[in-house]
């Protein structure tokens, strides 16, 4: 009889124990791989071009970054190519609208220099100054910036050319290291030949991104020509004007020559004996903006050497997304959650992330988590009754929804390029005697008069059937003994 009110317990309790469904653990998903390049090039893949220039150098505007490069950090001669620097510092201290008059400095140049053919005494607006330093790559109008410039910082309007030149080419050195140019010297305005006056690729690539920024550079490296007068006319006819008519030395946007370029938006060229041919030049497509310099490039294969580095850029660079923002990274499970709460954490990204490479740069990229050990089960107290997660990373509650949990960092050819925290998508709440019995009590109220709880029913009434129909056999077994106990009797 004992063993049968044991085993009737046991049914009893079994019924009454709330059925829980265990869900079935969502293994994280794996990062979506990279689009796997198809037969890149040699250049995309080897970082090689058969470039004939000694230097070079290809950059994104936008970004800044180095999509391509040649003895970049080698120390060359820029040639008429720092007439780049010497326009945006001129227009650091002149209004475009503001006029100059030419003075004696234009007497300073060497007789073979480019020149414009300014006269002492002519009239001109800094806006037509800075066409003239441009388009026929004028030495002496570089010199007339130079002296105007120095002439306003210094306050002094008769100084002499020597002196300015000194104080201009220290503002030019000034603003090379301001932009990052540590491995240039300028000791002229206009790039003649002379073995103090250096700079570097990487350096004229930094001092060309600083010059596309400004507007009215960004028009005039990519205007063709220029004809008429430096400056209007007064009424009383008091001004010294002179006529000038020049073409661009930059092949690459004249349309009817041979190293014409659709793409290309302009900028410099450059060449000395000592220099060689060189070229700084600017393209866009498809909404891609890039640079490219040249140094020393032998035979006119300067056109040929920046062309190769544009297609090489659009051809192969694009800007490729590397991490979304709000993006699930992985499903981590909860040692011991609260009963009813999911039993996996998500944890999300907090940034969005994109680069400027290429299809094998993208593929290349690696990633890394590391989580914060504040939230992470130590092996010896992971649940061992959850064997189907006992030898994945487990996460301890309580946590706060938005809790930093881990770090992710992507890595190219072993440099760090991108860092981020992973948060937890909600909050998971810390499982207690308390968080149980409220559980049971919610389960109860919300379920006992709902068809979900008809099954409890069912077997509540078929036990309490079962007990009465036992109890009335057993009392029905009572009576049948005392009454064969009497009669014996």
């Amino acid at each position: 009889m004992k063993k049968f009110f044991t085993f009737l317990i046991i049914i009893i309790l079994a019924a009454a124990a709330p059925l829980k469904v265990f869900a079935t653990p969502v293994v994280p998903a794996a990062p979506a791989a990279p689009s796997v390049p198809v037969a890149p090039t040699p250049a995309a893949s080897g970082s090689y071009l058969p470039l004939m220039a000694r230097s070079a150098i290809l950059t994104d505007v936008t970004s800044g970054k180095i999509l391509y490069s040649k003895e970049e950090g080698v120390r060359v001669y820029p040639a008429s190519m720092t007439k780049i620097l010497t326009v945006l510092v001129a227009l650091e201290y002149l209004q475009l609208s503001e006029f100059v008059t030419v003075g004696d400095e234009i007497l300073s140049i060497p007789y073979d220099s480019s020149k414009a053919y300014n006269e002492i005494g002519e009239v001109m607006s800094v806006e037509n100054m800075i066409r003239l330093i441009i388009i026929p790559s004028g030495n002496e109008t570089s010199c007339v910036a130079a002296r105007t410039v120095a002439a306003k910082v210094t306050g002094d309007p008769d100084i002499s050319y020597p002196e300015a030149e000194l104080v201009f080419c220290g503002l030019m050195n000034e603003k090379a290291r301001e932009l990052g140019a540590y491995n240039s010297n300028f000791v002229n305005p206009h790039g003649y030949h002379d073995n103090n006056h250096f700079t570097t690729a990487y350096d004229l690539a930094l001092i060309c991104r600083a010059a596309v920024e400004n507007e009215f550079i960004r028009q005039v490296v990519r205007e063709r020509m220029f004809a008429g007068t430096g400056a209007p006319q007064l009424p009383d006819n008091s001004r010294k004007l002179v006529e000038h008519s020049f073409e661009t030395t930059n092949e690459l946007i004249i349309p009817d020559s041979n190293n014409y370029y659709p793409y290309a938006t302009g900028m410099k060229t450059g060449s000395t004996g000592e220099a060689g041919e060189c070229l700084a030049a600017s393209a866009e497509k498809d909404g891609k903006s890039f640079i490219a310099i040249v140094f020393d490039s032998p035979n006119g294969g300067r056109w040929g050497d920046v062309t190769s580095l544009f297609e090489y850029g659009f051809n192969n660079y694009n800007m490729e997304t590397v991490q979304n923002a709000n993006e699930i990274v992985e499903s981590i499970p909860i040692t011991n959650p609260r009963l009813g709460d999911e039993e996996l954490l998500e944890i999300k990204t907090t940034k969005f992330y994109e680069d400027f490479m290429t299809k094998a740069d993208l593929a290349a990229i690696e990633r890394s988590v590391k989580y914060n050990e504040k939230f992470v089960t130590p092996e010896r107290d992971k649940n061992p009754e959850r064997t189907d997660i006992i030898n994945q990373m487990q996460f301890m509650a309580p946590i706060a929804a938005g809790e930093v949990l881990a770090n992710v960092t992507y890595t190219l050819n072993g440099a760090v390029i991108f860092e981020d925290n992973l948060v937890a998508v909600r909050g998971a709440l810390e499982r207690t005697r308390e968080s149980d019995f409220e559980y049971y009590k919610n389960m109860i109220s919300e379920n006992i008069f709902t068809i979900n709880a008809l099954p409890y029913w069912c077997m509540a009434f078929t036990l309490l059937f079962m007990i009465i129909q036992i109890i009335v056999f057993i009392v029905r077994r009572k009576r049948r003994k005392r009454n064969r106990y009497r009669s014996y009797y």
